[in-house]
């Protein structure tokens, strides 16, 4: 095609828009590269590496977007009720995917994630006579569990036996309570 023939466009991205058209179609990218296109009064025209690259960019594109969808799906599958396993089973999504989404839409729903230990405690301590269940109470079992749980990680960190990192969200607060009484140390550490 000669420089007369150029195609008229706007933009590079225009230009761009034609030569996925042509990719798309099946054309041959030396084909594609005999292509000029009218850029304001520029001509232009893109070698076989640029129409690779503009292939490519297309695709991560078209990767996002259906990250996009899937996202949408998950969303709508928690909004459900459904669990982080429930939708790596059902969809066939990868399971870090899943679980990402998962923050993220409990984030959008204004909720955190709590260990379970820490959901088990503060339904004991709400079931303490004198304690009613309202929610300023509630709020005030959450408040003492995070105080408790942020005294055990700033005083007792590491294990007196092995020296490892204890692992709090993994000991309930009743084994740690009982390994304190002497020393602080894991379980099985003795």
């Amino acid at each position: 095609m000669s420089d007369t023939d150029a195609i008229k466009v706007d933009s590079i991205e225009q230009a761009e828009k034609i030569i996925l058209e042509h990719v798309n179609n099946g054309k041959n990218y030396r084909d594609i590269a005999q292509i000029a296109f009218d850029v304001n009064g520029t001509v232009k025209r893109f070698n076989p590496s640029q129409i690779s690259k503009i292939k490519a960019k297309n695709e991560e594109n078209q990767a996002q977007n259906a990250h996009d969808s899937d996202k949408s799906l998950v969303f709508k599958m928690f909004k459900a009720g459904k669990s982080i396993t429930d939708v790596v089973i059902e969809t066939g999504l990868n399971y870090e995917y899943v679980k990402k989404a998962h923050e993220e839409f409990l984030e959008s729903e204004d909720k955190v994630m709590v260990p379970k230990w820490f959901y088990e405690e503060a339904i004991g301590l709400a079931s303490y006579p004198g304690y009613s269940r309202t929610f300023e109470n509630a709020k005030k079992v959450m408040d003492e569990l995070m105080e408790a749980d942020q005294m055990l990680l700033d005083i007792f960190s590491n294990c007196t036996e092995c020296g490892q990192a204890l692992d709090y969200e993994k000991e309930s607060i009743i084994v740690a309570k009982k390994n304190l009484r002497v020393a602080w140390h894991h379980e099985d550490c003795s």
